[in-house]
């Protein structure tokens, strides 16, 4: 039977160091936050939905556990991710880290989202989606995350985005650019609000 883990790579109190410059914000406002921010360093290919993730494993810095995570990260553009896939966000993820504030889902192969993805997230305050092949944003997807201020769904096959999708956020950086929507109608898109 496959293992449904996590593999934790070495603990950090900031954002994967080798980020590119688009993510370097990221990075310095965790350590001004102290925040705590796990990188996942290797995991099963996760191609149907309702995969549960079971455990974690790997250690945290001293003095850290898992409650303290804020931010999660599976890039895989880096290491041994960059033979997995991820075509569907992992259920349990807040059973092991119950204090997530920011998700980071990099070139994972990522094809859809729903709102019963994110439901366990309130607290959620950033999402990070980039380089997957996510096509439609529903309107009904951060029903659940009222407190995001940061989404950023760069280079995407994003072809409908919903109306009236961000109405209830108070949106503080928003960013979409390499999209098909963007292509077409907009050119290159990246705004900050």
């Amino acid at each position: 039977m496959l293992k449904k883990s996590l593999f934790l790579g070495e603990c950090d109190t900031s954002v994967n160091h080798n980020m590119t410059e688009h993510y370097k914000y990221i990075e310095e406002e965790a350590k001004l936050s102290h925040s705590y921010v796990c990188n996942v360093t290797n995991f099963p290919s996760i191609t149907h939905a309702n995969f549960r993730v079971e455990e974690k494993i790997g250690g945290h810095c001293r003095g850290m556990e898992s409650s303290v995570v804020t931010g999660i990260v599976f890039d895989c553009r880096v290491g041994d991710l960059r033979a997995r896939t991820m075509k569907f966000i992992p259920f349990n993820l807040e059973s092991l880290f119950p204090s997530l504030e920011m998700i980071s889902i990099i070139n994972c192969g990522l094809v859809q989202i729903s709102p019963i993805d994110l439901r366990a997230f309130t607290n959620l305050k950033k999402l990070i989606l980039d380089g997957n092949h996510l096509e439609v944003i529903d309107g009904e997807i951060f029903k659940f995350n009222r407190q995001l201020t940061h989404i950023s769904l760069i280079g995407n096959d994003i072809y409908v985005v919903a109306p009236a999708i961000f109405d209830d956020l108070k949106l503080e950086r928003f960013e979409m650019s390499g999209n098909v929507c963007t292509r077409r109608q907009f050119g290159s898109v990246n705004e900050t609000i």
